[in-house]
């Protein structure tokens, strides 16, 4: 809704209208056969323009505009005719739609009262500033001055095999649109493969600057990349002996990596308070191989996953995988492989295979290296980030041709005071994962997107989801 407060109307007779402005928001759902609808609050659908990249979702609530008093008999109306009329708005996707059109940019309320759309490319380290709602004043573009960190905390450790790409997109906007986030990223191969970004950093844009007052976004460095991997502790505990003519190699015990604190995402909820979201890592091996092939050897590697949001534990997936050797005095050695997943899901199968018998095959672990830092969740583990403020944590498990999975979603609170919001776990079935965009999304395409105006999250769905 865009009310008085937010224009300058240059002389016309707004005192006259009451309330104008865009009073249409909902679910923005792209079909199956690619058309896009807006569902309204009282059932109905127009078409809608798909915003970029819509599962990126921002608030905008200017400063000192008045709540919207509508009468019972004005609410009745307006839920007949599918409308809803609002003192804040979503900006949505990575062009900032709102109202059917992309912006290119957040709104930026300036202490002076004017607002103004914010262009920043952060690829490209280019921005302008170009006034907004005054309704038939020319056109006001201002240059904005960038300053950027000479370091953008991303000297240390020193990561082989990945390519460092910098800034990319805009990652979170406060409401009043002077903070914004954005986020650092690397990839795995050449910075032209089609593989999975990963964050490896954020920074905080703070905008300055008014109608007698020059442009400058000044960045800071909020989260280095030390930070953002987090912290590992290595417990060595496997116990090995080599081979004897007439033994075979012993392994006793448990090896255990423990990363803490890896930085997964930051947002701004309700009150602008930067909300981090984090992930922790258990990655144990045990293992017990005896001398004697007669008698069963095994080991076991099993994963718990913990999201935590603002440190709130709130979400967590466990799996494990078991692989059992024996060879029977007049028999072929066979392997059976158990694995679980959450105790939700679990397969067993057994084929021919014959365990190590020296001690460099017994099954150990070492400690995680920067680059494993980054990778290791992977192997197992899937988040991805549904908008600034969704992540979602997900796992798989392999059977004959079958590929298992569960996923969980977690959304920051709207407010401090408020509990994370937890969505139940959903298991899904499915062939396994074979491109970049599978990996990231699950067996098939799943999209998130979330409302910082209502709360609402919608998702999982098959199809591109936002929201207006």
């Amino acid at each position: 809704m865009l009310s008085r407060p937010l224009l300058d109307p240059q002389g016309l007779p707004l005192e006259k209208v009451a309330i104008w402005g865009d009073p249409f928001h909902g679910k923005i759902q792209q079909a199956s056969d690619g058309s896009v609808k807006l569902e309204l609050p009282n059932g109905a659908q127009k078409p809608y323009p798909l915003p970029t990249m819509p599962h990126l979702t921002h608030r905008l609530k200017v400063p000192n505009v008045a709540p919207i008093n509508r009468t019972p008999e004005e609410l009745t109306a307006d839920q007949v005719q599918g409308m809803e009329w609002r003192a804040e708005v979503v900006l949505c996707g990575r062009n900032f739609q709102t109202y059917q059109k992309e912006l290119g940019g957040w709104i930026y309320c300036a202490p002076d009262g004017s607002r103004w759309i914010v262009r920043f490319n952060p690829r490209l380290r280019t921005a302008s500033a170009s006034r907004f709602g005054e309704m038939g004043a020319p056109a006001d573009e201002r240059s904005v001055t960038i300053d950027w960190p000479a370091d953008e905390g991303q000297s240390t450790p020193a990561i082989s095999g990945l390519y460092y790409l910098g800034a990319r997109d805009v990652q979170s906007v406060s409401s009043d649109g002077r903070q914004a986030i954005v986020m650092l990223h690397i990839v795995e191969g050449s910075p032209m493969s089609s593989v999975r970004e990963l964050p490896i950093g954020f920074l905080r844009a703070t905008v300055t600057g008014g109608i007698s007052q020059p442009f400058v976004i000044t960045l800071t460095v909020e989260v280095t990349r030390a930070e953002q991997l987090g912290s590992v502790v290595f417990d060595k505990g496997i116990v090995t002996t080599p081979q004897m003519p007439d033994k075979d190699a012993t392994g006793f015990g448990d090896d255990k990596n423990t990363l803490t604190g890896r930085v997964l995402g930051l947002w701004f909820d309700r009150t602008d308070t930067l909300v981090r979201c984090t992930l922790d890592l258990v990655d144990k091996r045990m293992t017990h191989f005896v001398d004697n092939l007669a008698n069963e050897s095994w080991y076991e590697d099993s994963y718990t996953a913990t999201l935590r949001v603002r440190g709130e534990a709130v979400a967590s997936i466990y799996k494990s995988q078991r692989r059992s050797y024996i060879q029977p005095a007049n028999g072929y050695s066979t392997q059976t492989v158990t694995d679980n997943l959450d105790n939700l899901y679990s397969t067993s199968s057994t084929s021919p295979g014959a365990r190590g018998r020296s001690e460099a095959e017994v099954p150990t672990q070492t400690p995680l290296k920067p680059e494993q830092m980054l990778l290791q969740p992977y192997n197992w583990l899937t988040y991805y980030h549904a908008g600034n403020n969704v992540v979602l944590l997900s796992s798989t498990i392999s059977g004959w041709g079958d590929w298992e999975g569960v996923a969980y979603v977690r959304k920051g609170a709207a407010t401090p005071a408020q509990n994370p919001i937890a969505l139940a776990p959903s298991v899904y079935q499915g062939q396994p994962p074979t491109t970049a965009k599978e990996q990231l999304f699950g067996p098939q395409p799943l999209y998130y997107s979330f409302n910082p105006v209502t709360d609402e999250l919608a998702g999982p769905s098959a199809t591109l989801v936002g929201w207006a």
